[in-house]
């Protein structure tokens, strides 16, 4: 979740993820890389059915975040006992953003 209240700290959330998803697009569009990228697009909506996907989108995050943070600890688990200094240099973020517009807005511009 994004920090509320604190400008500072929600700034800097904006800027590492805003960095590491374009760091992301780029490895994979001029480097060839295959790191994970996907996204979901409709149009032509209610705001109603735009609040439901919202909905399901964060009840399909919670698992994915639960799942993946569980290995993420037992990693640096493992890795802070196994692993040289040297070796423990890779880090990883994994993430989901939703939003949603009235895309007349852009159609008029």
């Amino acid at each position: 979740m994004v920090p509320r209240g604190d400008f500072a700290a929600m700034s800097e959330a904006l800027g590492v993820n805003l960095r590491d998803h374009a760091a992301t697009a780029c490895a994979n569009l001029v480097d060839g890389r295959n790191f994970l990228e996907q996204a979901l697009y409709v149009d032509e909506i209610s705001p109603d059915s735009a609040h439901l996907l919202h909905q399901a989108a964060t009840r399909a995050w919670r698992p994915a975040f639960a799942r993946v943070m569980r290995l993420a600890e037992k990693r640096f688990a493992r890795d802070a006992v196994k692993e040289s200094e040297a070796r423990r240099q890779a880090r990883v973020r994994f993430g989901v953003y939703f939003f949603v517009e009235d895309s007349s807005e852009e159609k008029s511009e």
